[in-house]
């Protein structure tokens, strides 16, 4: 949008303002695009809040022992001996 106003105010080729504000000339012609809102599923906060209790219990597991744990069902603190 940039490069637009300053070509129709100036009349300078798109080329050279594209090279005194050092961006690539398709960026200047490319459309914006309006990005979708982040999809968020209605369980997300019940299973952030078991991982989180996962993490606290256990602070030194890494995320795959994390989800095995949370695949098992299980915070891991009943092991069996």
């Amino acid at each position: 949008a940039l490069v637009r106003r300053v070509e129709a105010r100036t009349e300078h080729p798109v080329s050279a303002i594209c090279e005194a504000l050092k961006i690539g000339r398709a960026r200047a012609y490319r459309v914006p695009t309006v990005r979708a809102a982040h999809y968020v599923k209605a369980e997300d906060r019940v299973v952030a809040a078991q991982i989180r209790t996962v993490v606290r219990e256990r602070a030194s597991y890494g995320y795959r022992r994390i989800t095995a744990v949370m695949i098992r069902g299980t915070t891991g603190s009943a092991s069996a001996a």
